[in-house]
């Protein structure tokens, strides 16, 4: 998956696993999110 824009929102977020992923965010599984650098977590 491609680097994610960090300074979205949790809604954002969420959006992003289900147009993307096609998958519930509200699913019992960690979904781990990294900018280009892989320098920050969110």
């Amino acid at each position: 998956m491609a680097p994610v824009d960090m300074r979205e929102s949790i809604n954002g977020l969420a959006a992003l696993v289900e147009n993307e992923l096609a998958l519930s965010p509200m699913m019992e599984v960690l979904f781990v999110f990294c900018n280009l650098g892989r320098d920050r977590e969110h």
